[in-house]
C-alpha cells in the first residue's frame, strides 16, 4: 500500500506539471485550480503513504536513507502547494512538482526501510573499545595500564599499539601547536 500511495502521489505531481505546462501547447491561461487540486490529492496520497510507513516501523522515522528522501519529496509538494495558494499562479510547478517527484521516485526505488537508531549507532560504534558506554579518559581492557604516547597520537602499551583514550592518570595537552 505504501509504494502504491507513493505512485499516486508522483503521478499527481507530474500530472500538476503537465497541467501548468498546458500554456505552451496553446493559448490559453493555466487552471490554477486544477493544478491546486492535482496537487494537493498527491501530497494527500504521499502524507498517507509516509503514515502507513510510520503505522508500520512502530515510530515516525526518518533516519533511512529512502524515509528521508521521501520526506524531502513531501515537504518539496507542500512548500509548492503553499506557494500556489498565495501566488495564485501555476508557473511555479513546471519546475518543483518534478522536482518533488523526484526523491520520491528514488526513495521508492531504495525501499522505505527505516534507518539505524541512535541507540543502535552509539553501541556499534562502543563494541571496538571494550566497554559497554562510552566513558571518556579511561583505558579499555585491550590496552593496559600506564600507556605512553606516540607522536601520531595513538598509545603504545606493553601489548601493542591502541588508539582508545588514555587513562585518567595521563596528562592531557590540549595545544597540537605546542605541546608541552
Amino acid at each position: 500500500m505504501i509504494a502504491i500511495a507513493q505512485f499516486i502521489a508522483i503521478s499527481c505531481y507530474l500530472a500538476a506539471a503537465a497541467l501548468a505546462a498546458v500554456p505552451f501547447a496553446r493559448p490559453v491561461r493555466a487552471s490554477v485550480r486544477g493544478v491546486m487540486s492535482v496537487l494537493r490529492f498527491g501530497v494527500l496520497a504521499h502524507l498517507s503513504a509516509l503514515v502507513a510507513f510510520a503505522r508500520q516501523a512502530g515510530a515516525v522515522s526518518l533516519s533511512g536513507l529512502g524515509p528521508s528522501l521521501s520526506f524531502a519529496g513531501l515537504v518539496l509538494a507542500i512548500t509548492l502547494l503553499l506557494v500556489e495558494f498565495l501566488a495564485r499562479d501555476a508557473s511555479l510547478t513546471l519546475l518543483v512538482a518534478p522536482l518533488a517527484a523526484i526523491p520520491t521516485v528514488c526513495a521508492n526505488i531504495i525501499g522505505l526501510t527505516p534507518g539505524r537508531s541512535a541507540d543502535s549507532a552509539t553501541r556499534s560504534r562502543n563494541i571496538g573499545t571494550g566497554s559497554r558506554d562510552f566513558r571518556p579518559f579511561q583505558s579499555s581492557p585491550k590496552c593496559g595500564p600506564a600507556p605512553r604516547r606516540f607522536a601520531s597520537g595513538k598509545w603504545l602499551t606493553r601489548f601493542g599499539v591502541c588508539s582508545t583514550l588514555p587513562p585518567r592518570s595521563a596528562p592531557q595537552s590540549t595545544n597540537f601547536l605546542n605541546p608541552s
